[in-house]
């Protein structure tokens, strides 16, 4: 029971966020949007900041999931760079992507969620490092794969940003394109 109601309260908190932005939420606005008291609230989740902090744990694992689910397990580097530039990663959908840009917004004022935020950049990376060691067994010693995969992530995050602003997807497609040739060596 405690872990479904702390996921209901944290989903209202996800979807209060998108509607309003982050610091427009209290947990007034969280307890009505879960049809509980705040008395609830505070029992299950205790403050404002842990709230945030699950938000954000609830957010990764969605991504987590989004990609997994897209590239498979050992994925190669291929695999993961098409997902990271498709139409499905870049789409302009409300959630959780603007649930996510409040949240990284408020990482600068906050080092535990920025350092859970990294986290889960770390593991994209890492995902994409071994992709490309797994395609490129020969990789020299002074290239090595992180470098390489936080590139093609930069690469990709910014991309579908720009995306999301309206440029043509031929950008995008060309973003790709060098994205594929960094992972290569090209």
């Amino acid at each position: 029971m405690a872990v479904v109601r702390r996921q209901q309260i944290v989903n209202a908190f996800l979807a209060l966020i998108c509607e309003r932005g982050l610091e427009s939420v209290s947990l007034d606005d969280v307890a009505a949007a879960s049809g509980v008291q705040r008395s609830v609230i505070r029992h299950y989740m205790g403050n404002r900041a842990q709230l945030v902090h699950d938000a954000a744990a609830t957010l990764i694992e969605r991504y987590s999931e989004l990609i997994r689910g897209a590239v498979g397990e050992r994925p190669g580097a291929r695999e993961i760079i098409r997902y990271l530039f498709s139409r499905e990663w870049t789409a302009d959908a409300d959630f959780p992507d603007r649930a996510f840009d409040e949240l990284f917004h408020e990482a600068a004022r906050d080092p535990a969620l920025r350092d859970r935020l990294r986290g889960a950049y770390d593991l994209l990376v890492e995902l994409l490092a071994a992709g490309i060691r797994l395609d490129r067994p020969d990789l020299p010693p002074d290239a090595p794969a992180e470098q390489i995969a936080y590139q093609i992530v930069c690469l990709a995050e910014h991309n579908a940003a720009m995306q999301r602003l309206g440029f043509p997807p031929g950008q995008a497609a060309a973003a790709q394109a060098l994205a594929r040739r960094l992972a290569a060596g090209d």
